[in-house]
């Protein structure tokens, strides 16, 4: 799944007017810290 520059801009200002700009660092947080962690299980496999 590729997605380019105008996708990541159009899904940003979706978050954006859903959560607002307070709640966007921490909605990434809890992206990242669960990404990882799906790699983690898949490297253990």
């Amino acid at each position: 799944m590729n997605l380019g520059a105008p996708e990541i801009i159009l899904i940003m200002i979706v978050l954006f007017f859903f959560f607002g700009a307070h709640k966007i660092p921490e909605l990434m947080k809890e992206l990242g810290t669960g990404l990882r962690d799906i790699q983690d299980i898949s490297k253990r496999t």
